[in-house]
């Protein structure tokens, strides 16, 4: 345990600021990443949604445009049944079989578009999902990267204290223990040559 404050005292104190600060920021940029996780995911789930809506929406359309076509048609019936016309016949049957042809292909459009706008949204809901997934990887990396930095931190500040150190002419742990924990007075060697 007395290694721990003479390893830090000979590293030194910038190295070890450098290294609470990296900490701190991978936290930071960890939490920001979390949170944009989450908001991509949420934003996928409510494209989700959008989409069944849209399929929903076409659908409902769809039928209301089947009761408008069959209210025509019968209007275009009753109409020429009450002018005496055939109404299996001639140009009324022609008009009745036009006007169903259209209906269903109005029909067909309507159910297309809410496709189309579904698929979009499915579109939207994965690049959401991806996104997410990307900033959990972001996480990964951040902590990788943190790990490099405070490597080289202690690696950088261990070489700058030896060459502190060289010039000085002090051995680390004589430095280090002064500086951080009071040490006993030392007896002075007595020389027989006096």
């Amino acid at each position: 345990m007395q290694m721990i404050p003479q390893a830090i005292a000979a590293i030194g104190g910038s190295t070890t600021l450098s290294t609470a600060a990296t900490i701190a920021g991978t936290g930071a940029a960890i939490a920001q990443n979390s949170y944009q996780a989450r908001v991509a995911l949420n934003n996928a789930k409510i494209a989700e949604q959008n989409a069944e809506r849209a399929i929903n929406e076409s659908k409902i359309g769809a039928q209301d445009q089947d009761l408008e076509a069959k209210a025509q048609i019968g209007a275009l019936i009753a109409r020429g049944g009450a002018s005496g016309l055939s109404l299996g016949a001639g140009s009324l049957a022609l008009r009745r079989k036009s006007a169903e042809e259209l209906a269903a292909r109005d029909r067909g459009y309507t159910i297309y578009a809410g496709e189309t706008k579904a698929d979009a949204y499915n579109q939207q809901a994965q690049d959401y999902r991806t996104e997410a997934s990307s900033l959990r990887t972001a996480n990964f990396m951040e902590v990788i990267g943190a790990g490099f930095d405070i490597g080289t931190s202690l690696i950088s500040g261990a070489a700058l204290t030896n060459r502190r150190n060289a010039i000085t002419g002090s051995s680390p742990t004589q430095s280090s223990v002064s500086r951080i924990a009071p040490t006993r007075p030392r007896a002075r060697p007595v020389s027989l040559m006096q």
